[in-house]
Parts: structure tokens; C-alpha cells; sequence
């Protein structure tokens, strides 16, 4: 209830649901949407309980259910059980799992999230390449044919910032030589 200078301005009415006092309807199948939550309504957290969950969950015939099913199963009972005793138990459905929204979530979120590293590191090589090729083509606009050696001392450089300041100062230096003394310090 929500109240405003001590009058009541709404209400909220529910019902309330106590979960545990339909574990054997769970457990019988009568109440088979719920399997999941078995091992966290009952009193004994055994094995036997996940087997009975697994079992129920199996038998339907929604494939997206059955993995949104085993992934919830295997959270709730994470609870009670060591990670490695999960991942054996559950080893046959670890695929199905792979349908799951929440793991399809979390792989498409990874991908989107690889994508953008790989146009940021694309962008970024493309940017470090052309420094490269800038450098190159100053030094020899500027002084002339440019030793091969330093195309293989500036291949060797991958930070732009360092790159920028190596394009500056080619446009400064007297000579091919000079420039290689600045490489040799980089």
C-alpha cells in the first residue's frame, strides 16, 4: 500500500504463492513448468532431486524451453552444488544449453563486443599504415630515393602517437641519415 500524508492512494493486493507446498506436484509432473526450481524446494539437496528435475525438463517437447529449462536448473542449482559436480551431472545437455536466451544473450553480446575490437584494431592499423606510407612518401618528396631500411624500422613501430611524431619531424629533417638517427632512438 502506498499511503500520502497517512491516506492510503493504492494498494497493491496479490496473492501469495508458497512455492515449497507444491514440490511433490512438481516432482510428479503435475506442475512440470516448475522442475527447474525442484532442488531449491525441497528439504533434501541431493542428486537424485537434479535427476528428477533433468528428467522432467527432458520430457518436453519445446526444445527452447527444454535449454531456457536446464540453464535455470543448473543456476538455482549452483546454490548447493560445486560447479564441476554441475558440468558432469548436466554433460549430455551441455549443448542444449546453447539454445537457451540467455546464453544466446551472452554469445551475441560477445560478438558484438569482438566486432568492435576488430574495426577499432582494423582502424587502427589502417590509421598506423598510412603514417607508415605519409612518412615514406615525405622523406621522399622531400630528399629524394629513401633507404629500404627504414620501410623495416618504421614496420617495426605500432604506436600511432610515436608514428605522428616520426611524420613531423620527416618533414624537418636534412637528410635520409638524419632520419635514421631519429629511428635509432625511437
Amino acid at each position: 500500500m502506498v499511503e500520502f500524508r497517512g491516506r492510503p492512494v493504492h494498494t497493491f493486493p496479490y496473492l501469495v504463492i508458497r512455492l515449497w507446498e507444491y514440490a511433490e506436484a512438481i516432482a510428479s509432473g503435475e506442475l512440470r513448468e516448475l522442475a527447474p526450481l525442484l532442488i531449491l524446494l525441497t528439504e533434501e539437496k541431493e542428486e537424485k532431486v537434479l535427476a528428477r528435475s533433468r528428467e522432467l525438463i527432458l520430457a518436453s517437447r519445446d526444445e527452447k524451453w527444454r535449454a531456457n529449462a536446464l540453464s535455470a536448473a543448473i543456476t538455482v542449482a549452483r546454490r548447493y552444488f560445486p560447479k564441476e559436480l554441475l558440468l558432469k551431472f548436466f554433460r549430455e545437455e551441455l549443448r542444449m544449453l546453447h539454445e537457451a536466451d540467455i546464453v544466446q544473450d551472452w554469445i551475441n553480446e560477445g560478438f558484438e563486443k569482438g566486432m568492435e575490437k576488430g574495426i577499432e584494431k582494423g582502424i587502427e592499423k589502417g590509421e598506423v599504415r598510412a603514417i607508415r606510407e605519409d612518412i615514406v612518401d615525405m622523406l621522399s618528396e622531400r630528399l629524394g630515393m629513401v633507404k629500404t631500411g627504414i620501410g623495416k624500422k618504421l614496420a617495426a613501430i605500432d604506436d600511432p602517437a610515436v608514428l605522428r611524431s616520426l611524420h613531423r619531424k620527416s618533414i624537418k629533417v636534412e637528410s635520409v641519415e638524419e632520419f635514421s638517427r631519429l629511428l635509432e632512438k625511437v
